[in-house]
This record gives C-alpha cells, sequence and structure tokens, in this order.
C-alpha cells in the first residue's frame, strides 16, 4: 500500500444534488479523468467534493448561496465523503446536508459536528478547497491568472510545503509586522522625547521668570501703600479747609433767611388785593368775549336767512321757465306724431298684405331647409370617406412604412445590440471606421454585422452553430493586416475581448456540398446551412471551412427518423427545433447521435428578409391608389355640395329682402305708438304758474319773521357787550394806581429773596463738596489700612517703616519711581503659574519614555534576532522549492516549444509580505519572456501555463488529491495533447497524490497509463441504467 493513501478520496456519495437523484463515485487512487459532454454533470461532482469538504459556494463562483445545488423538486441535498484516515485504508465519513430553509448540518462518522470542527478535521488531512493550486473549478479558472505573486506564494507553499514551513512563513511575516511596530514606536518615543526636553528647557526658563516678577511686584506694592498714605495726608489736609470754609457758608445763610422771612409777611397783604383786582378784571374781560360771539353769530344766521329769500326767487323763475319750455317740447311731439302716422300709411301701401308677405317667407324657409338636408347629407359621405382615410387607410400605411424603416434599418439595430452585449468589440468596430487606412487590404466588421439571414426561421441553426466568439470576430483578407489589427486594439488600445480571423479575398463561394440537396430530399432536407445566409464571399468561405457550413443540412421533423440511414460524411444536420451531431464508432461501425435542442442567442435575428421587404412595398402602393381613388371620389362630394351652398345663398338673400320689408313696416308702427306715449307724458307734466306763485309768497313770510327775531337778540347782546367794556376800563385804571403805590416795596422784597436764594445755593455747594472731600478721606485711609494690613504709619508697629523710609516723601518723586519699577516689571516675560507643576510633570514623562525606548531596543534586536534564525530555515528551503518548481515548468515548456519560468522574488529581504512567486511565459520567438497577465496572453495560453504550473507542483504536493476542471478548453488540439501527455506522466507515478482532470472531451490516441481510471458521465431522461454502457464481456 502507499504511504501517501492518507487523505484520498475513497467515494463521494451525491444525493439529489444538481442533476443527480443518487449518484456514487469510485475514485481510484492516481489520476481520474471525469470524461463527458456538457451538462451531464461533471462539473457537479468538482462542486459535490468542494461543498462535501466544507467549501463555501462562493468558491465555485456560480450562485451564493447553497440551496441553489439542490435538484429541482427536492426539499434537500446530501453529500457524503469517505477518505482514508490511515495505512490500513480505514475510512472516515464527511457528510453534509442542506435544504431551502438555510438548515445545513455536518456530520463526522454519522455524528452531528459544528461546522467548525467539520472543517477542522477536514484540515488535519491538509485539504485546502480554497487554495487554488489545490482546487481549480471550471468557473475560477481566470481567478489563477488574477492571483498576484504573493497569494501565488502562499498558495504554493500550501501545495507543496509542510505545515512546518508555512508556520515558520507566518511567524516571519508576524514578527516583521512586530519588530516594524516596535520600530515605529521607538522612532515616536525619540521624537516625543525631545519635544518634551525642549519643553523643560522653556518652563525653567519661566519659573525665574516668575521668581524675579515676584520680587518687583513686592515693590510695586510696597510703593502703592506708600502713595495710598501720601494721598491720603493731602485729602486729609483738603478736608480741614473745607469744614471752614462750610461753618462760614452756614452762618450767612441763616442771616439771610430771618431777613426774607420778615419781608415775605408784608408782601403777603399786597399780593392779595392784587390778586382780586385782576380777577374782577378777568371776568369782565370773559362777558365781553362771550357778547362779541352771540353778535357774529346773530349776523351769520341773518346773511342765511337773505341768502334764503333770494333761492326762492330764482326757483320760481326757474319753475315759470321750466313751464315755457315743457310747452313748446309738447307741441313739437304732435307735430313729429302727424309725420309718423303719414310714414305709416305710406308703408302699408307699398307692402300690400302683411300675411302674403309671412307666407312668401315661409316657403322659402321650407326650401332652404331641404337644401340644407341635401347638403348635410353630402357632407356626412364626405365625413366618412375623410375618416376611412385617415382612421383605416392612413394607419396601416404608415404600419407599413414602419415596418419597411425596420426592415431596412438592421445595421443599426445590430450594431446596438454589439454596443450593449459586448463593448470591447463595438469600441474596435468604431476604431477600425476610422482607420481603415492603416491596412493594406479589406478588413470585415464583425460576422453579425456582415451577415444576413434572410429567414428568421433559418437563425437558431446559424446560431447554434457559429460560436458566438466567431460571430463577432473581425475577418481580414491579409495576415499581416490580422497581426497589426490585433496589436493595436489589444496591447496599444488594451481592449478586451476582440477576435479575429483570416480568410482569402474571393469573390466566389469555393466550397460546394458533397452532396446534392436533391439526393437529401428523401431523407427531409430541404437545404444546407450556407444556402440561408447571405453576406461576402471571404466570410461565406471562412465559416465553410471552419464549420462546413456547406455540409450541414436542413430537414423536418421527420429527418431526425433517418439518423442511421444518413450518408457517413454528414456530422451535423438540424431539425426545427433540435440539433444533431453524428458519430461512428472506430471499433464497432455503429453510429451514435447526440440531440440539443435549440437555443437562441438573439445575434442574427435582425436579418433583412427581401421577400416580405417587397411585399410590404407592394401592400404599401395598393393602399396608395386606394386612397387617391377616395380622394377623387370625395372632390365630386365637395363639387355637390359647393353646387348647393350656392343655391341656399340665393333663397337666403331672398328671404332677408322679405324680412328688411316687412320689419321697416314694423318699426313706423312702433314710432308711432312710442310717439303717442310721449305726447301723453309731456301732457301729466305741464308745470302750474299760480301754485308756484302761492308757494313762493308763503315761504318769504316765514323768512322775514325769523330775521326780525334775530335783530332784536342782536341788539340786546350789545348792550352786554358795552357795559362790560365799561368795567373793564375801570379795573384796569383801579389795578394800575395799585401797582404805583406798591412797587418799590415789591423791589425790597426781589432783592431780599435774591439774596436768600443765593445763600442757599451757596451753602449747599459748599456741602456737597465737603460731603466728597470727607468721603474720599474715608476711603483712601481704608484703602490705604488695606494695603499695610490695617496699621497707620503713626504706629509703633507698622510693618512697612523702614521701606517707607527709603522711598520719597512727594507724590511726584513716588510716581516717578513706582513708573520705573512698573517698566521693568513688564519687561519681564510673563509666567505660566502652572508652569512648575508641568516641569515635574513633563521631566516625570521623559524617565518614563527613556525607559519605553531601551525596552523597544531590546525587544527590536530580539526579533531581529528570531528572524534570522527562521529565515535561515525558511529561505533556503523555499528558494529550493520554487528552484525545483522553476526546473519542472522550464522542462515542461521548452517540451512543448515555449519557454517558461518560476521565480521566487522580494523587495528587501526582511519585507515577507513583498515575497511572491511569478510566472515568466514565452510563447514565440520573437517575444521574449513576460510576466502571466490575463491582458498579455490569450486564454489557450494561459490555460497552458496554468496546466504546465499544476504539473510542475505534482511531484513535490502535500496535499492528498488535487483537481481542475476543464483546464484544456480553449487549447489547440497540439498543445492539449502534450499537456495530456504530461499529466500522464507525472501523476501516475508511484507516490503521487489522487489527480482529478475533468474534461467534456478528449483527443484520441492519446498516452494510457495502468494507474489511470476514466469515468465517463452520462446524462438524459433515456438512460435508465448505468449497466447500459458496460460491455457484455465485462458485465
Amino acid at each position: 500500500m502507499s504511504q501517501t493513501v492518507v487523505g484520498k478520496i475513497a467515494s463521494v456519495s451525491l444525493k439529489n444534488f444538481v442533476t443527480y437523484d443518487s449518484a456514487v463515485f469510485y475514485p481510484d487512487e492516481y489520476l481520474n479523468i471525469i470524461l463527458g459532454p456538457n451538462g451531464t454533470g461533471k462539473s457537479a461532482i468538482v462542486a459535490g467534493i468542494i461543498l462535501g469538504m466544507g467549501g463555501h459556494c462562493k468558491l465555485l463562483s456560480r450562485c451564493e448561496n447553497i440551496d441553489s445545488y439542490i435538484k429541482n423538486g427536492k426539499d434537500s441535498a446530501t453529500i457524503r465523503i469517505s477518505i482514508y484516515s490511515n495505512q490500513k485504508r480505514h475510512v472516515r465519513w464527511f457528510s453534509r446536508s442542506f435544504d431551502h430553509n438555510k438548515s445545513d448540518t455536518f456530520e463526522i462518522d454519522n455524528v452531528k459536528v459544528t461546522a467548525r470542527a467539520y472543517l477542522e478535521q477536514i484540515r488535519t488531512f491538509n485539504i485546502q478547497v480554497d487554495n487554488l493550486c489545490q482546487f481549480l473549478p471550471q468557473d475560477r479558472v481566470q481567478d489563477f491568472t488574477k492571483m498576484n505573486p504573493c497569494d501565488l506564494l502562499v498558495n504554493t507553499q500550501a501545495s507543496v510545503c509542510s505545515a512546518e514551513m508555512q508556520q515558520w512563513f507566518e511567524e516571519l511575516k508576524s514578527k516583521r509586522d512586530t519588530q516594524l511596530k516596535n520600530t515605529s514606536q521607538q522612532e515616536n518615543e525619540a521624537g516625543r522625547i525631545h519635544e518634551l526636553e525642549a519643553r523643560l528647557a522653556d518652563l525653567q526658563q519661566q519659573l525665574e521668570s516668575i521668581r524675579v516678577r515676584g520680587e518687583f511686584e513686592k515693590q510695586i506694592d510696597v510703593c502703592l501703600a506708600r502713595k495710598a498714605w501720601l494721598e491720603y495726608e493731602e485729602l486729609f489736609r483738603s478736608y480741614t479747609s473745607t469744614m471752614k470754609d462750610h461753618n462760614l457758608a452756614k452762618k450767612s445763610f441763616e442771616e439771610k433767611e430771618r431777613a426774607y422771612m420778615r419781608c415775605k409777611s408784608d408782601m403777603a397783604a399786597i399780593l392779595k388785593r392784587k390778586e382780586e383786582l385782576e380777577k374782577a378784571l378777568a371776568q369782565q374781560l370773559s362777558i365781553a368775549q362771550r357778547s362779541t360771539e352771540e353778535i357774529n353769530t346773530l349776523e351769520e344766521k341773518s346773511e342765511r336767512l337773505e341768502d334764503s329769500i333770494g333761492k326762492q326767487k330764482r326757483d320760481l323763475q326757474d319753475a315759470l321757465a321750466k313751464a315755457d319750455e315743457r310747452r313748446t317740447e309738447l307741441d313739437e311731439a304732435k307735430v313729429m306724431l302727424g309725420a309718423f302716422v303719414q310714414d305709416c300709411a305710406d308703408a302699408a301701401a307699398t307692402l300690400g298684405s302683411e300675411e302674403e308677405v309671412r307666407q312668401k317667407i315661409a316657403t322659402l324657409e321650407s326650401q332652404d331647409v331641404k337644401i340644407r338636408n341635401e347638403n348635410e347629407l353630402l357632407m356626412s359621405r364626405r365625413q366618412e370617406l375623410n375618416q376611412k382615410i385617415d382612421s383605416d387607410i392612413k394607419p396601416e400605411m404608415m404600419s407599413i412604412q414602419r415596418s419597411i424603416d425596420t426592415i431596412e434599418n438592421v445595421a443599426s439595430m445590430r450594431l446596438k445590440i454589439l454596443q450593449t452585449r459586448f463593448p470591447g468589440t463595438y469600441q474596435a468596430v468604431m476604431w477600425l471606421r476610422d482607420h481603415t487606412h492603416l491596412f493594406r487590404g479589406k478588413i470585415y466588421e464583425p460576422m453579425i454585422l456582415e451577415l444576413n439571414v434572410p429567414v428568421a426561421e433559418n437563425v437558431p441553426f446559424l446560431e447554434n452553430t457559429i460560436g458566438v466568439r466567431d460571430l463577432i470576430a473581425f475577418t481580414c483578407e491579409c495576415t499581416e493586416d490580422m497581426n497589426l489589427f490585433l496589436k493595436k486594439i489589444r496591447e496599444e488600445m488594451r481592449i478586451e475581448g476582440v477576435n479575429a480571423m483570416q480568410s482569402d479575398p474571393a469573390d466566389e463561394l469555393h466550397y460546394k456540398p458533397r452532396h446534392p440537396i436533391s439526393s437529401m430530399r428523401r431523407f427531409g432536407f430541404h437545404t444546407y446551412l450556407i444556402d440561408t445566409l447571405e453576406g461576402p464571399f471571404p466570410l461565406l468561405n471562412g465559416l465553410c471551412k471552419l464549420y462546413g457550413l456547406h455540409n450541414i443540412p436542413i430537414g423536418g421533423p421527420e429527418s431526425a427518423k433517418y439518423v442511421t440511414s444518413l450518408p457517413d460524411d454528414i456530422a451535423i444536420f438540424f431539425t426545427p427545433t433540435n440539433r444533431f451531431q453524428l458519430s461512428k464508432s472506430r471499433y464497432s461501425g455503429e453510429k451514435s447521435s447526440r440531440s440539443d435542442l435549440l437555443r437562441p442567442r438573439n445575434l442574427l435575428n435582425r436579418s433583412t428578409d427581401h421577400t416580405l421587404l417587397a411585399e410590404r412595398r407592394q401592400q404599401l402602393q395598393r393602399l396608395v391608389r386606394e386612397c387617391d381613388k377616395i380622394r377623387n371620389h370625395r372632390g365630386q362630394i365637395e363639387n355637390q355640395i359647393k353646387e348647393l351652398q350656392e343655391k341656399r345663398a340665393e333663397r337666403m338673400a331672398d328671404i332677408r329682402a322679405l324680412q328688411e320689408e316687412l320689419s321697416k313696416y314694423q318699426q313706423t308702427k312702433l314710432k308711432v305708438r312710442r310717439q303717442q306715449q310721449k305726447c301723453t307724458e309731456l301732457a301729466q307734466r305741464l308745470v302750474n304758474v299760480d301754485t308756484e306763485k302761492a308757494k313762493f309768497e308763503r315761504s318769504c313770510r316765514t323768512i322775514i319773521e325769523q330775521l326780525l327775531e334775530t335783530q332784536r337778540r342782536k341788539i340786546d347782546a350789545l348792550g352786554r357787550y358795552a357795559t362790560a367794556s365799561m368795567q373793564h376800563e375801570v379795573l384796569q385804571e383801579r389795578l394800575r394806581i395799585f401797582q404805583e403805590e406798591n412797587n418799590e416795596m415789591e423791589s425790597n422784597y426781589r432783592l431780599v429773596e435774591d439774596a436768600f436764594q443765593s445763600a442757599k445755593r451757596t451753602l449747599a455747594n459748599v456741602e456737597k463738596v465737603f460731603d466728597r472731600v470727607k468721603e474720599k478721606t474715608n476711603a483712601k485711609n481704608t484703602e490705604a489700612r488695606a494695603l499695610t494690613k490695617n496699621k497707620a504709619p503713626d504706629k509703633p508697629d507698622f510693618p512697612f517703616r523702614n521701606e517707607f523710609a527709603t522711598l520719597p516723601d512727594t507724590l511726584e518723586a513716588l510716581e516717578s519711581h513706582l513708573d520705573e519699577l512698573r517698566v521693568r516689571f513688564e519687561c519681564l516675560p510673563e509666567g505660566n503659574q502652572a508652569a512648575a507643576e508641568e516641569h515635574a510633570q513633563k521631566q516625570r514623562q521623559v524617565e518614563q519614555l527613556k525607559a519605553t525606548m531601551t525596552h523597544s531596543a531590546q525587544t527590536v534586536a530580539s526579533l531581529e534576532r528570531d528572524m534570522a534564525k527562521l529565515h535561515d530555515q525558511w529561505y533556503p528551503e523555499m528558494l529550493r522549492i520554487v528552484q525545483n518548481i522553476n526546473t519542472k515548468f522550464s522542462h515542461f515548456m521548452s517540451t512543448m516549444g515555449f519557454a517558461g519560468e518560476v521565480e521566487l522574488i522580494r523587495n528587501e529581504e526582511r519585507d515577507y509580505n513583498e515575497y511572491g512567486i511569478r510566472i515568466f511565459v514565452k510563447y514565440r520567438n520573437a517575444e521574449k519572456l513576460c510576466a502571466l497577465d490575463r491582458k498579455l496572453q490569450s486564454g489557450g495560453e494561459r490555460a497552458v501555463a496554468i496546466a504546465i504550473y499544476t504539473l510542475s507542483l505534482q511531484h513535490m504536493t502535500q496535499v492528498p488529491f488535487r483537481c481542475v476542471d476543464e483546464i484544456n478548453q480553449g487549447m489547440d488540439p497540439t498543445n492539449e495533447r502534450k499537456v495530456f501527455n504530461m499529466l500522464v506522466d507525472e501523476t501516475c507515478r508511484e507516490g503521487q497524490s489522487q489527480y482529478f482532470f475533468v474534461t467534456p472531451k478528449l483527443l484520441p490516441r492519446l498516452r494510457c497509463n495502468d494507474k489511470m481510471n476514466v469515468v465517463v458521465v452520462h446524462n438524459g431522461k433515456f438512460i435508465e441504467n448505468p449497466d447500459v454502457f458496460l460491455s457484455s464481456n465485462r458485465a
């Protein structure tokens, strides 16, 4: 038994998983080739292994939810994998079940465990389903080339190196990170210490400045105290002088007050008599003013009464004039009435009978109604014709025109599809249209723009035959043009997904079918695929060369019955719904067929159907003719409508003439009636002259009586005014005599009063000054005592006696000395009061940081020693492994006619996060070695490099099994054969790990080995028993 059997897969069981109801897979110990057509479930086996080994569904890049892998119509799925656990081939069972309710259950040997415990047990076998060097699913082949060198080193190391080496590498990266962190911390601490020491020097200067400022501040306080006591002494002297002034002012005030009081009693009697005279004088003046106002009022009333008499006279004159006007107007109205009566008689004689005129009008109106009905009938007919044109014919014409425009506008629609689904190819088309002058020959745009399928039903046949990459490929007539075009697009413009093919110039189709279509009609075929296609001949020749379109027949549903009867060289044919692929066994000679439903890709369905286009144009011409016919008929109807409208206009003119004559007669009769009514009203409005004169006499009598009463009241008021005026003059004379007799006494009183008021103001001012000086003196005494600890200089225990003795005795000299001290004080920098506390704190921080720096330096040195030891263990071994991989990789690549190298790269020796593995390849002699990059190499070239690299790891891998899925897709047959042969040689050697190679096809006559196990996967509704694929001897 091999010593490498531990960890290899013994069996894989799938239940209700993807396409399987139930399936069990028993792989062999070495190379297992899983072969089968697309869609049969090969990748499902790989997915089952990854998920069964605890992998996440995101590793498969197909869907994000694991329940998507449950077979349609089933509620849950189960994966069971058995793994060899020891050299005696004992197995451990790993089971994983999940359902649509997001329940995910893990079991080991039929015992439920947590997901974490499940993964830990799998890791004990060094199984790494997330390592692309061990597992490379179909959908993650491109992810391999996306790995940076660092990721490739980690995955390679996990695949081929021991766990101890991986641990060394992780420790190196961890210690390097710790070392960088400590070094950075040490640098930060050194900078911090420098800052703190600078701050300490500054704080020391601040402390010295604070001490000197304190001494000056104390001297200033003593000077301020001395100044306060000197100011107090000066204020006390001022207080004594002010108190003397206050006593003199008070004595003068008292003398003036006594003299004022004596004069005041004598003056009171004089003032009383004067007041009585002034009061009587004001009373007489008031009586005179009231009398004057009454006289003025009575005069105004008299004037109004006189005006009323004048108004009554004017009203009488107006009434008499109005009576004359109305009499004249009545006479004129009677004259007009006679004229209107004569006009009415003349109109009646001209008109005749009014009833006959009305009958004529009725007859003409009935004729007009008939004409109007005929006109409306013709108008309705014209409206029907217009509606038929607008509602039926024109919409149909517009619809057909839009259909024609749509058919003729296929190119722009296809270009829009190209822009939406293949933006890189669209950019290349736009560039080519602007740069055709760079190429010698013709370069055709992608086939979906150049080809035309006239019959839409034939589109699915072509889309299921020609690959999408070829449908969007450019076709070049010259190989040099193709190389130049691809270089411009891929390398210079960096546009991905652009393909090109070469086809020689041609003006006819060079390929003919092997069997004429007439000989194929007996099988139900009616045409070949090439006959359904229109396009440039170089494109058609290229498609015939690649796909053999000239030998692919198209038939009806009955063609499927003749599979076994068809000629042997017919490999592919189509029915309306299926694509059939025929193959013949090299051993038994029996034919086998594969049928696939046609899947639309919606790339060529926008084609120009010339038959439909001609049919639509014929329909449009027919509708135009029909529209012209209707318009001619509508013109005849419009002529008839015009004739009827002219007849109706004549009838309407006759009716209007009769109506005007009748209206004129009726208006004349109406004028007579109105004039008679006007005469009646004028007769009623005549004015009575006698009545107006009597009314005037009564009004004047009443006004004259009121005027006489007003004059009597005016005479009484004049009498009162004369009496009051005489009394007023008498009182004025008495007051004048009284004032002349008492003027001298009043003047003396005023002088005494002014002297008294002056003394009073002087006393008040002196009291204010005295109070202010007293208040200042007390305040200054309090201030001075506060500055000298409440002690006076004349006390024996005065604390500043010695200091005061050295200071000047005058305020001016003391102020000068104080200013000098203040200037010196302010010249000193102001210190921070918290500087002493901050100085002690910073000193402690400096000591702590120095201790921390010492510890960090020791840690960095210790880490450097540890890393040097680990590096000497890991790096030579890793370099040896990469050199072995490089030897294998270079050998394999040179065997295939290519060149390649694998290199261990790094920046700095200790920068372990930048260590990586880089793959270099060269596929052409004119090229240089280039790093493997998805932007530089084609898909097939990348697939070759990935396959060779994984094979280079096989001889030294540490994992129990490896798996690659469809990595040969995209390789040309030569490279695929070489890669497969190397795979067989490398994986079938004794002691190699288990290998799963999944592919939908294999080339014929490949190398075989006894350690190979080929598993063919078939699927479909017609397979009832897997034993049908076993030969009778083996059964």
